[in-house]
């Protein structure tokens, strides 16, 4: 991720870094979310 932020203009490394966290957060807590769900309607 810091290289990533490092390859943006400095202006737009902040915002860009910002946008970078919040996606991926936002793919994990649905990937968590996914996994919870389908695991108890198999149990169900």
């Amino acid at each position: 991720m810091e290289h990533l932020a490092a390859m943006a203009p400095p202006g737009s490394s902040t915002v860009l870094s910002w946008i970078l966290t919040g996606v991926a957060v936002i793919v994990v807590v649905g990937l968590l979310v996914y996994r919870f769900a389908t695991r108890k309607r198999r149990s169900r």
